[in-house]
This record gives C-alpha cells, sequence and structure tokens, in this order.
C-alpha cells in the first residue's frame, strides 16, 4: 500500500474520532442542561419564634430544597408594613427586631425568590412574638422584675416559682392563664387591694389568717380559694366556746361561736341531756342567753348543767358538742 493511501485513511478515522467526541461532549452537555431545566426549587414558608425587645437571625433557605449552584435572588414584599423591623443580610440571611413594648404579636411578610430565569416562587415568613417566663409561672420577668426577691431565698421572683414563700404556687396566685392575653389592671391578681398582689402577699384576702395555714382548698364551695376567701367558711376554724355564764353581768353571758359570722345561712338546734330541744334559731348569731323557746319546757333560763348542740351549715356540714351552762 501507497504512503499517500496510509495517509487518507488515517486521516479519515482521526476525523470520525474527533467527530464521535464531539457528538459524546454535545450529549453530555444537553443532558446537564436537561437536568438544570427539570430540577425544582421547592420553598417553604418559614416559622421565627423571638422574645419581646429581642432579635432573631435566621435564613429563609435553611428549610428549603435548592439544586446545587442554583443561584436564587430573594425580595421581601413591603417590610416597613411589619410592627418589628427586618434587615436583609445578604444571601437569605435577614435579622428580624422585635420592639420592646411588652407585647406579644403575631405578624409575617411575604417573601419572593426567583432564580436567575425569572422562575418566581413566593412564600410566608411568621414572627411570633413572646413575653419571656423564665420561671413559667405566666407572670412575665417584665412583671416580676420590678420586685427582686419578696421572700429573701436564694431566688429571685422572676425566677422563683413561689415569690412569697407561702406554699401556693405563683402560677396559681397570678391568676394568669395566658401571659399573652391578660388585663394588667387586674394581673396578678390582688385580692384584698392592698396593692400587693397575691403572690408576694402572705394574707392574700386580709383576714389575719396566713394563705400558708388557709391553702387552696374552698371549704365553703362558692368557687373560691381559701386564701382568697375573706369569708372562707371552713369549719375548721370554728371555735365554741365550752363554757358560757349568764348572769347578765356583761362578761360570758352568751354561747359565741368564733367565726360564725362566716355562715349566715345556718341553723343551731341545743338540746339538754334527755334529748329534748330546748333552743333552735336559723341564722344563729351569738345570742343565745341560756333561756329556752320551746314551750313544753317553759322560757325560763335554763338550769346549770351540759347541754348538747348541733350545728348544721349551708354546704351540708354538720358540727356538733357540748356546752356547759354555768349560774
Amino acid at each position: 500500500m501507497s504512503y499517500s493511501r496510509i495517509l487518507i485513511i488515517s486521516l479519515i478515522i482521526l476525523i470520525q474520532s474527533l467527530c464521535l467526541n464531539a457528538q459524546n461532549n454535545s450529549f453530555e452537555h444537553l443532558k446537564e442542561a436537561n437536568q438544570n431545566i427539570t430540577a425544582e426549587v421547592i420553598h417553604f414558608n418559614d416559622t421565627i419564634n423571638v422574645f419581646n425587645g429581642y432579635s432573631a437571625e435566621f435564613n429563609i433557605f435553611d428549610n428549603d430544597t435548592i439544586p446545587e449552584d442554583t443561584v436564587l435572588i430573594t425580595e421581601l414584599i413591603n417590610p416597613n408594613d411589619l410592627y418589628g423591623v427586618i434587615d436583609d443580610l445578604g444571601e437569605g440571611n435577614f435579622r428580624y427586631q422585635s420592639i420592646e413594648d411588652n407585647k406579644c404579636l403575631e405578624e409575617s411578610i411575604v417573601c419572593r425568590i426567583c432564580d436567575r430565569s425569572d422562575n418566581c416562587q413566593e412564600s410566608l415568613i411568621y414572627f411570633i412574638v413572646t413575653l419571656i417566663d423564665s420561671d413559667g409561672d405566666n407572670i412575665p420577668d417584665y412583671i416580676e422584675q420590678e420586685y427582686w426577691n419578696t421572700d429573701g431565698d436564694d431566688y429571685p421572683d422572676y425566677g422563683d416559682t413561689d415569690s412569697d414563700g407561702d406554699g401556693i404556687p405563683d402560677l396559681i396566685e397570678g391568676g394568669i392563664e395566658d401571659p399573652c392575653n391578660f388585663d394588667p389592671n387586674i394581673y396578678p391578681l390582688d385580692t384584698n387591694g392592698d396593692g400587693i398582689p397575691d403572690y408576694r402577699s402572705l394574707d392574700s384576702d386580709g383576714d389575719g389568717i396566713p394563705d400558708s395555714v388557709e391553702g387552696i382548698e374552698d371549704c365553703d364551695g362558692d368557687g373560691i380559694p381559701n386564701y382568697r376567701d375573706y369569708y372562707d367558711d371552713c369549719a375548721s376554724r370554728l371555735a365554741a366556746v365550752e363554757t358560757f355564764s349568764p348572769n347578765r353581768d356583761g362578761v360570758n353571758d352568751y354561747f359565741t361561736i368564733k367565726g360564725l359570722a362566716d355562715f349566715p345561712d345556718n341553723e343551731l338546734f341545743v338540746y339538754n341531756r334527755w334529748g329534748g330541744r330546748v333552743y333552735y334559731m336559723q341564722n344563729y348569731n351569738n345570742q343565745w342567753d341560756g333561756t329556752s323557746q320551746e314551750s313544753g319546757i317553759g322560757t325560763a333560763d335554763l338550769p346549770e348543767g351540759t347541754y348538747f348542740y348541733v350545728l348544721k351549715l349551708v354546704n351540708n356540714q354538720v358540727i356538733k358538742g357540748t356546752v356547759f351552762l354555768k349560774r
């Protein structure tokens, strides 16, 4: 074979090889282009939680699906309509500053993202602003920080679940169910209106009985716990005299039951040793002077001796006891 023929064949083979490589490269580029076209950016809504008066930095792409090497442009729609202040830090990073006004807030803004081909999506950024409540008693710190340490223990009020140390949690005494929704003119509760809220007071109702003694029970069933009920009607605090001497000397002349004023609806029955009723009064007012009101026995002064009484209260409690009538 001549040298010129060999040269021609070699050139043909080289040209064919170059064409094949060009086709392969073209196919790879087309494949890559198709992948870029079909790859989808999925942009989700964002929720940002922040305390009142504080700021939060965030990236709106953190929870999104974004193909590699995709360039996106972000735009906030009407950012000045927000109550808080938002700053664009670039590359999807933002800073939201809440206004310090001791209020909770929920607001949102529309965020638009676009690629270089102007394919755009919109989503919402929600901002939830809450109040700091370090001890979880529903009394915001900005209220409790006004008083540093009521009971003088190792914990300031804003970090103390029982600020006054009376054994009743601030969560109960404060009375606030939702720290983001309460009337500051009413809460935290101040039962006796002395300017000291219940969670800082050792005698919330001002009845002279410490809250630690009265507790959170409701002895009279009126829906008001004992520590807040000036007329708590707890029968356990009723104290009847054991002896009285109705000799009209102005001293111990009546059968008295201390605390009975808290039980306006009551009935008192008094019996002699033989079981005969000698006295009865509805709404007893501590005025029995040892005389009988029963016609069968006579209305004269009763003789000295031991008598039995039954006191019935409106909440179906019954108290029984004895009293010695001394002449």
